[in-house]
């Protein structure tokens, strides 16, 4: 009771201590988000499957991020002077290169540059906008480029192996999924999944979910990934008859926080869910550190160009947007020990001691799930940095406060990644995509061996050169008379 109270009275001091927001002016925003609802990606649990179009957004995924989109337009249309036309110089967008991933992109971006705001061609001659094409089909009069007024915006993608910002964690690195499976083999493993086994056990005695016998963890954690994605699907019927078999299943997400709901059935599996994602990916510090080293790197890039740039004729983007997935946004969070398997652990037991400076995220990241930097400037010029998950201001740099200066920043972040992530992967040396900057290999190879060949020769034509002045040396002062 005693170590309760001071706990208790230690949070609470920390917390009146915490250090005013400076109230800066807004610089920047680095939007990553978890894609919108999707249908269901696994076929080895629950009946009824005849979907075709695995992994693919639904409408209600659309839906998600084109609200969120308006939302951001709207809550940043001030502070950061958000443009409802498109600008090239304000925006980057970037996805991973899946399906749903860069639809939910092109979603947000719909509500962030809505309907009749695109490029009016009213005074400008048909003639130049027409291709080259026999019976061009009649459009009538337009007042934009597009119908509607649409306006495109590009998404730029790379090779999932080639995607390290976003991808950290999988296929950009070659060690993953070897740590993965030695997570899996280890003691904690087996450890948590005895902690779960009561539930792990109702599951598999329940025919209605056609599970294997014994079950692991790794198939509970795909039978609740397939029921969310059916829950989202809005499909009022079959969730009622899911809801009979799972207590809490229509819980709305506000209330699976509440902790009178805690030990119900599905905030227990989705619990699980969460803590299999960060054993499997995020359990070791080397996992830790490594995955989440290349989207540090690029994200303290992004506040530095724009530093940099921001007095120029040629500043940088205010908006970085940045569309992957679940994982991406819990490798970002643990990366910013917002949460991690231990922590979740401890929840799951019921022994975490809640901490101002010390958050615990064990709720699984939802679809359209987020985290946003945001990067000021202080009355002083001194940039500073906040981060939001799903809206809601977090702590930074070990400390309670929710902003943290841009060199503390840096320096804590330090300590959260590793010095090369390529050796850390033992990665390939390689050329990555046929639009990178840096030479092709064979090209190189060309390169070396026409160098080769013309050094050679001109070292060829010197030696003879000289044999030739040699020759004509002697023949200058030989002596004829004697002959």
């Amino acid at each position: 009771m005693i170590k309760k109270f001071v706990l208790a009275f230690l949070a609470f001091t920390q917390a009146i201590l915490a250090a005013q927001d400076p109230q800066g002016k807004l610089l920047q925003v680095v939007e990553t988000f978890r894609h919108g609802a999707r249908y269901r990606i696994y076929n080895s649990s629950y009946p009824n499957n005849n979907q075709i179009n695995y992994g693919e957004l639904t409408a209600e995924g659309q839906r998600m991020h084109y609200v969120l989109g308006v939302t951001l337009q709207q809550n940043y249309a001030q502070s950061l002077n958000f443009p409802d036309k498109y600008d090239h110089t304000f925006i980057y967008a970037k996805s991973t290169n899946v399906n749903r991933t860069i639809m939910s992109a092109y979603s947000q971006l719909a509500g962030m540059f809505p309907l009749n705001k695109g490029i009016d061609v009213e005074n400008i001659n048909t003639q130049f906008m027409v291709p080259p094409f026999t019976k061009i089909a009649d459009i009538g009069q337009q007042k934009y480029a597009l119908a509607g007024g649409q306006q495109p915006i590009p998404i730029h993608v790379k090779e999932q192996k080639d995607e390290k910002q976003l991808l950290g964690y999988g296929d950009a690195c070659n060690n993953s999924p070897k740590w993965s499976q030695k997570n899996k083999d280890d003691s904690d493993w087996n450890r948590i999944k005895g902690e779960f086994q009561p539930l792990i056990d109702k599951l598999a005695n329940n025919k209605f979910f056609q599970l294997p016998a014994n079950p692991d963890l790794d198939t509970i954690a795909q039978l609740v990934d397939t029921l969310i994605a059916i829950k989202w699907a809005g499909d009022d019927a079959q969730n009622t008859l899911i809801a009979a078999q799972i207590e809490g299943f229509l819980l709305p997400l506000d209330e699976m926080m509440n902790p009178n709901n805690f030990n119900v059935m599905w905030v227990q599996m989705n619990l699980l869910y969460s803590i299999q994602l960060h054993l499997a990916l995020f359990k070791t510090e080397q996992q830790k550190k490594t995955s989440v080293t290349p989207f540090f790197n690029e994200l303290l890039a992004y506040f530095n160009n724009y530093l940099s740039a921001k007095d120029t004729q040629n500043p940088f983007f205010k908006w970085i947007m940045l569309s992957a997935h679940d994982t991406t946004i819990a490798m970002v969070a643990q990366g910013l020990n917002l949460t991690s398997w231990q922590c979740m652990e401890q929840v799951k037991n019921q022994t975490f001691a809640s901490n101002p400076s010390s958050p615990c995220i064990y709720t699984y990241p939802g679809f359209a799930s987020n985290i946003i930097f945001e990067l000021y400037e202080d009355n002083n010029k001194k940039p500073y940095v906040k981060a939001l998950y799903n809206g809601t201001a977090q702590p930074l740099c070990g400390t309670a406060d929710t902003f943290c200066y841009l060199d503390q920043f840096t320096q804590s972040i330090s300590y959260s990644i590793v010095s090369d992530f390529d050796k850390e992967c033992d990665n390939p040396i390689y050329v990555s995509s046929p639009d990178s900057s840096s030479t092709p290999t064979w090209a190189i190879v060309v390169i070396v061996i026409v160098s080769v060949l013309f050094v050679g020769a001109l070292g060829y034509i010197f030696f003879q050169r000289k044999k030739i002045l040699s020759l004509q040396s002697i023949d200058k002062n030989s002596n004829y008379s004697q002959i």
